[in-house]
């Protein structure tokens, strides 16, 4: 189960954030509201290692194009230095207005 939050911007039009717990029995119910054959996914490192299936296999049915960007484990990584990484990751790969990004696990 999941809540829509609506974000509503004077230049960028409107644009919704989902947020909830255990959604990998929801991930098709908001991901086919996206055209975008890319997507980003930024994952907890543990949630990658333990439950990757649980979140990829939906997402690259909708997302053939799915970009995983790993988020190391601690408190140390919510830094300057990673959110950099993670702009640079999602610049290479091309993204685009219509790239839906996904934050996948605890503290992401």
């Amino acid at each position: 189960m999941f809540d829509t939050l609506q974000v509503n911007t004077s230049t960028a039009g409107n644009y919704s954030y989902f947020v909830g717990n255990d959604l990998r029995n929801d991930i098709s119910e908001f991901t086919t509201r996206y055209t975008s054959k890319k997507a980003f996914a930024l994952v907890d490192a543990f949630v990658l290692e333990h439950h990757r299936s649980y979140f990829e296999d939906p997402l690259r049915e909708q997302f053939p194009d799915l970009k995983i960007f790993e988020i190391p484990r601690g408190e140390q990584t919510k830094s300057a230095d990673v959110y950099l990484k993670l702009l640079d990751h999602i610049l290479e790969n091309d993204a685009d207005r219509s790239t839906p990004v996904f934050a996948i696990g605890g503290g992401v």
